[in-house]
C-alpha cells in the first residue's frame, strides 16, 4: 500500500479542500509494478508531491465512473518538486508539473499534458 490508497487500490481523501476538490500532500510517490490507482469521477484530483513521483511498469491510473453519470468531468493535476518517472506500459490521466525532469516508459500512455520546468522531457 501507498499514501492515500486501501488494499484495493481505492484512493481515500486526505484533505478536501472544497467540495470538488481533494488534495495529496506527499513526500515522495513512488508504485511498484503493476499497481492500479482509481480516482473517483467527480473530482479535482491534485498531488502536490515534494520531491518525486515514480511509477512502476504497468502502474495504472484510472478515472472510475459512477453509474448514472457518463458526462462526469473532473482533473487530475501532479505537481513535482523533484522529478517524474513514469515506467514502461504505464497509464496515467492529468497534467505533470516537474521542476525537473519527466522520463516515459516504451508503451507508457499520459493523457495529459506533461511540462518540465527546468530540464527536460523524454518519450519511450
Amino acid at each position: 500500500n501507498w499514501y492515500g490508497v486501501d488494499g484495493n487500490g481505492d484512493a481515500k481523501p486526505t484533505k478536501i479542500t472544497t467540495t470538488s476538490t481533494i488534495v495529496y500532500n506527499l513526500a515522495s510517490l513512488t508504485t511498484a509494478a503493476g499497481i492500479t490507482l482509481k480516482l473517483t469521477c467527480g473530482y479535482d484530483y491534485v498531488f502536490d508531491i515534494a520531491d518525486m513521483l515514480s511509477l512502476g511498469a504497468g502502474t495504472k491510473i484510472e478515472m472510475t465512473i459512477p453509474m448514472g453519470s457518463p458526462n462526469c468531468s473532473n482533473s487530475v493535476t501532479w505537481n513535482v518538486g523533484g522529478y517524474a518517472s513514469v515506467g514502461e506500459d504505464a497509464e496515467m490521466i492529468g497534467n505533470v508539473l516537474a521542476k525537473s525532469y519527466i522520463s516515459t516508459g516504451v508503451k507508457s500512455v499520459i493523457k495529459g499534458n506533461l511540462h518540465s520546468e527546468t530540464s527536460y522531457v523524454t518519450l519511450g
